[in-house]
């Protein structure tokens, strides 16, 4: 196993950055590990699954504008995008 000095403000880590969960041990060790992502306990309703198609419609928008437009920046085009009928 690997020994990994940490900085003076990580020294008591713990949680969840992603797929990677850590864990300070009672011996002061801290530990690493890849851990399963959280699982979601219900299904999506209607609204969240149109809340996802909108916002991956526009995402489409927002990189065909930007690839159009390069000197927009990504709020703008953002921001261009959302005008557009859902």
């Amino acid at each position: 196993m690997a020994q990994v000095t940490l900085p003076s403000f990580l020294q008591s880590i713990s949680g969840r950055v992603g797929n990677v969960c850590f864990r300070t041990y009672a011996s002061g060790k801290t530990g690493l590990y890849l851990c399963d992502p959280p699982k979601r306990k219900t299904p999506l309703t209607n609204a969240e699954t149109r809340a996802r198609e909108l916002f991956k419609e526009r995402a489409q928008h927002v990189n065909k504008i930007m690839k159009d437009n390069p000197y927009l920046t990504r709020k703008q085009a953002w921001t261009i995008a959302k005008q557009l009928p859902s």
